[in-house]
């Protein structure tokens, strides 16, 4: 993708770089409960992407601090428009992102 395309206004966290690429991963089993060995695929891969500065999209973070570090410095920028347009945290209830009793 090219940055150029990307606003710098918009929520959404993108690399510094002029052109970055986005991957996805669909992982199939032959076995109904294969999960334990996708976890560990996937969490194979999430080490190395971290080591070369890769960001998760749509993550499963436990804490806000989590969240802080994948905004970055767009996280005031979130929180804003979170107090602006979603005061009760209504829209986001399981990312743990804020609580249901407003914004932290």
């Amino acid at each position: 993708m090219n940055r150029t395309m990307w606003d710098d206004d918009m929520s959404a966290v993108t690399p510094d770089a002029e052109v970055f690429y986005k991957t996805d991963f669909l992982w199939t089993t032959s076995e109904a409960n294969d999960t334990k060995n996708i976890t560990i695929k996937n969490n194979q891969i999430q080490n190395v992407g971290e080591q070369l500065g890769c960001k998760e999209y749509l993550p499963h973070f436990k804490n806000q601090a989590d969240w802080q570090k994948q905004f970055g410095i767009k996280w005031g920028k979130f929180v804003s428009r979170k107090m602006k347009y979603d005061p009760k945290a209504l829209l986001s209830p399981g990312q743990r992102i804020f609580t249901p009793s407003g914004i932290n």
